[in-house]
């Protein structure tokens, strides 16, 4: 059984008291092919894009 559909407000509220900072790996992001396609970032993907399309 899944736990309920979060809101953007609630994951925004929950990355801030986790410390999330914007831009912070920036430099690293830029760098291309680096860890390419990785699984779990296409099953992160999915869920955020099915939070957008419904």
């Amino acid at each position: 059984m899944k736990g309920r559909q979060r809101t953007a407000t609630d994951l925004i509220a929950q990355a801030a008291t986790n410390g999330y900072k914007r831009g912070a790996h920036k430099e690293q992001d830029k760098i291309r092919d680096r860890e390419k396609h990785v699984e779990k970032i296409r099953i992160n993907q999915d869920g955020i894009l099915r939070r957008y399309i419904a």
